[in-house]
């Protein structure tokens, strides 16, 4: 399933602005694809959950398709993969990212994408 992740240059619903070229760049060596969850990881796990049991799905051939950052979704066959399949049946999530980078007046810089987790829609 193909996902839209983020919008190049807009303010995202936490009012950060990824650039094109950060975002470009944090997806240069993800050739592989990036994990993620069901919902935002908590506290300080904002690391590389690839091998991690919580991962739910993989998110591969990331492009740009205009001005927005897509995906290509793949359900893991995980304990968490298969709670995802079902909450896919019922109600349809947003794809996000998470990771780290400078915070410059709502500017993200130096971004390094962690994961792409999905969050209820709005979230």
């Amino acid at each position: 399933m193909k996902v839209v992740i983020v919008i190049a240059d807009k303010p995202n619903r936490n009012g950060r602005i990824y650039p094109r070229s950060e975002l470009e760049q944090a997806i240069a060596d993800k050739d592989a694809g990036v994990c993620g969850t069901i919902g935002m990881p908590e506290g300080d796990i904002i690391g590389d959950i690839i091998g991690n049991k919580e991962a739910s799905h993989v998110v591969r051939n990331l492009r740009f398709e205009g001005d927005a950052l897509v995906g290509d979704v793949e359900i893991l066959d995980t304990p968490k993969g298969d709670e995802l399949r079902e909450i896919l049946q019922h109600t349809s999530l947003d794809f996000r990212t998470c990771g780290f980078g400078d915070n410059d007046a709502g500017v993200v810089r130096n971004f390094v994408l962690t994961s792409i987790n999905a969050v209820e829609n709005g979230a």
